[in-house]
């Protein structure tokens, strides 16, 4: 991965033709002069002006890169021969929450493409790092080049989902088992937050992923065209993230299934104890009328009474187990 300076030299990498390994090189200015058709140089960068502006003067882009800054929304503009782009990815390295957004500002010059972003992107070099001993790989323009980083942005927002799907596996085993529903419930928002991200930061890109697929009919451009396919990868992100979301309500309907079976286990509980302690609420009741029958002179009777509550809840209870009650 090209590395971030902290100073005024910036480290950038350089993909050539038949390479098997990338070539570390400093930038300076009229390093633009020094590439080729059969070479793609990227430098990736932060938003520190002094960084931007030394990548701008050694590339020769007459304040593009310097203005990237300036551009705090998703967005796409052509030029003289240069791609300028923003879209947002997700920050990398994360420890726990809701993703977090990290706007990327992508510039595609002949045999050049920068990258500029304040954080650390989920995916971004991955494409670019899985093809890089292929010895075709310096064919590639700055506009597919562009276009890998592009879809090492949207991996970064497939490996979100999958650590969200495999969250609510966790929930749906945990809804099944004995656990309380509010614990669940509140996993089942964070998760449902955490979607809500990912469709807020993708959707409006859609613009972008259509302009760089639009054909034009003219000349082919010395910056080339990134992969039109993007395109459907995004689509197909976006349906992921509308998948999950209805597993979202999946295993919401199985948490409150579970928390309605085990409401109508403790009502069937109460139920059966009603009629278990009714008949001695009965028996009581009667013995302790005001009035004075012969047999209350006898002091056994009261154990015979006794015997008989307990005779009324052991068969109540025995009818119900019977019946499948309990």
């Amino acid at each position: 991965m090209p590395i971030r300076s902290n100073a005024l030299t910036i480290t950038a990498r350089r993909y050539a033709v038949g390479a098997s390994d990338t070539e570390s090189v400093e930038l300076s200015p009229g390093i633009d002069s020094e590439l080729d058709d059969q070479q793609v140089l990227w430098v990736d960068c932060g938003l520190d002006q002094g960084e931007l502006g030394e990548v701008d003067d050694a590339l020769g882009l007459g304040g593009v890169v310097r203005s990237l800054a300036d551009k705090p929304k998703v967005g796409v503009n052509f030029g003289d021969g240069i791609i300028r782009l923003t879209v947002a990815g997700l920050e990398a390295h994360q420890k726990s929450g809701r993703p977090k957004p990290v706007l990327v500002h992508i510039v595609a010059a002949p045999n050049a493409v920068v990258s500029a972003h304040d954080k650390a992107v989920r995916g971004l070099e991955d494409p670019v790092a899985a093809v890089v001993g292929d010895p075709r790989f310096g064919h590639l323009n700055a506009g597919t080049f562009a276009g890998l980083l592009l879809e090492g942005m949207l991996s970064g927002f497939y490996v979100e989902l999958e650590d969200i799907e495999q969250g609510l596996d966790e929930i749906d085993e945990r809804a099944l088992g004995k656990e309380p529903s509010d614990a669940l419930l509140n996993d089942l928002v964070s998760a449902r937050h955490r979607i809500a991200v990912l469709r807020r930061t993708l959707a409006p890109q859609r613009e972008v992923y259509a302009a760089l697929a639009r054909p034009v009919e003219q000349e082919d451009s010395p910056t080339g065209t990134p992969w039109p396919e993007l395109v459907s990868r995004l689509e197909r992100a976006l349906d992921a993230v509308d998948s999950t979301r209805d597993s979202v309500l999946g295993s919401f309907d199985i948490v409150m299934t579970r928390t309605g079976q085990r409401t109508n286990d403790i009502m069937r509980v109460l139920t059966v104890v009603s009629p278990v302690l009714l008949p001695a609420v009965v028996v009581g009741g009667v013995m302790g009328m005001n009035f004075h029958p012969t047999f209350f002179d006898e002091p056994s009777f009261f154990f015979i009474v006794v015997a008989i509550m307990v005779a009324l809840a052991v068969v109540t209870l025995l009818f119900a187990r019977l019946r499948g009650w309990l």
